[in-house]
């Protein structure tokens, strides 16, 4: 079986799919409603929204954004917290095993 091609995403299951787009409609819709309540924080709500929803003009937009600079520096902060994390987990899961 050939590698996938880095342009698109890798295979996931339908039901997670579905149910995080569910989430991040559900986040989006709060976050409309949050613009015009004072208690709510929308546009946090907005942006986590549409950062959940899983649509294909993404990675287009992503690509675009690549050429300003503070984007850039987005991503780098990104990539960093992301790899903590995961170096996180695999050290929690490895002392999990250990005990």
């Amino acid at each position: 079986m050939a590698d996938p091609s880095p342009t698109q995403p890798p295979p996931r299951n339908r039901t997670r799919r579905v149910l995080r787009n569910a989430a991040g409609l559900l986040l989006l819709l709060a976050g409309i409603a949050g613009l015009f309540l004072p208690f709510v924080q929308g546009i946090l709500l907005m942006i986590g929204g549409l950062a959940m929803i899983d649509l294909p003009i993404k990675g287009q937009i992503h690509r675009r954004l690549t050429r300003y600079r503070w984007y850039q520096r987005l991503n780098r902060k990104h990539d960093a917290w992301r790899q903590a994390w995961l170096d996180y987990r695999a050290r929690s899961k490895a002392k999990r095993r250990k005990v």
